[in-house]
């Protein structure tokens, strides 16, 4: 674990999407230069790059996608917000169980675990993931990360040996 700064973190994120493959523009907000947190930068790459990917194929015809950052209480909140297919609302106690794919999102491509993983990952920073959905209407995922974890989580969790925080690129690196 190390201390990044979560805003130059997303924007060189961000960079790593080329638009002309992706569709829509990242949009990114923030109320601060610098927001700083302790964190596994290979593991908060698969944080960052799940929700983000996930905008992207559920945007729709959408050209935005808003990603925000901020700081307060102790912890940085990043919200990638789409405003395409969205969830239904009995799908989301769901949505962060392993495999589980939603109606909405089963012709799209996807196994149904990147959630799943990004929640333990999350856990592991010692925060935590929301998500706000309207069917038709679009999707927030709220991460919340504190700027100093309580206790370090070992990786891989207890019982989730099988689990891999391999990451898959898109497009290569610049």
């Amino acid at each position: 674990m190390t201390t990044m700064d979560l805003v130059a973190y997303i924007q060189a994120q961000l960079r790593r999407f080329d638009p002309a493959v992706t569709g829509p523009d990242f949009v990114l907000a923030t109320d601060a230069s610098k927001c700083t947190v302790v964190a596994d930068e290979r593991l908060l790459e698969q944080v960052v790059a799940n929700p983000l990917s996930n905008a992207i194929k559920c945007s729709g015809d959408c050209p935005r996608i808003d990603v925000s950052i901020a700081a307060g209480g102790g912890a940085a909140v990043l919200r990638v917000r789409d405003y395409g297919i969205g969830i239904a609302a009995d799908e989301i106690p769901k949505l962060f169980a392993r495999f589980f794919r939603t109606s909405s999102a089963r012709h799209l491509p996807g196994t149904g675990i990147g959630l799943n993983l990004v929640n333990e990952l999350v856990a592991t920073h010692g925060g935590t993931i929301a998500v706000d959905s309207e069917l038709g209407r679009g999707t927030t995922f709220t991460v919340t990360l504190p700027h100093r974890p309580a206790a370090a989580t070992p990786w891989p969790p207890t019982g989730a040996a099988a689990i891999s925080a391999t990451t898959v690129r898109r497009h290569p690196p610049p």
